[in-house]
């Protein structure tokens, strides 16, 4: 995993430590160091950290208990970093409707119907995804 943040911290570290040690570090130690102390930080750093959640506006015309039941089923798929909006906004990455919404441009996720086993499955294929793109992203920019 990179984050330019996280190597930020790392170099940080390492500069920290070598300015207290008497002695400088030959560049395999530097090297070492480092490694030591990526393996200290990003175990304890999750993914959901790293990459902003998936927006989610769930909007059925079934109206409240349906789009529940559809937020319930999103939120038991684990290990996603979700975020379900009541509202569209700039920020919303999918919009998970019925009914397909012609003035909004962005993604819309048509389910005219009860969702089967492999609407769910296509969902958090695209879920996953946009979270690797923007994982993807993080890594490239830095």
């Amino acid at each position: 995993m990179r984050n330019g943040a996280v190597e930020n911290l790392i170099d940080e570290f390492t500069s920290l430590i070598g300015s207290v040690n008497s002695i400088p570090f030959n560049k395999q130690e530097i090297a070492q160091i480092k490694k030591d102390y990526a393996l200290i930080i990003l175990p304890k750093l999750s993914i959901h950290n790293l990459i902003l959640p998936v927006h989610i506006v769930i909007d059925f015309s079934e109206g409240n208990l349906f789009n529940d039941y559809i937020a319930s089923g999103i939120q038991s798929i684990a290990g996603l970093n979700i975020k379900i909006d009541q509202h569209l906004s700039k920020l919303t990455d999918i919009y998970l409707t019925d009914t397909f919404n012609p003035s909004y441009t962005k993604q819309q996720i048509i389910w005219p119907a009860m969702p089967k086993k492999s609407d769910w499955q296509q969902l958090k294929a695209h879920i996953m995804s946009l979270q690797k793109h923007r994982f993807d992203q993080l890594d490239t920019s830095n």
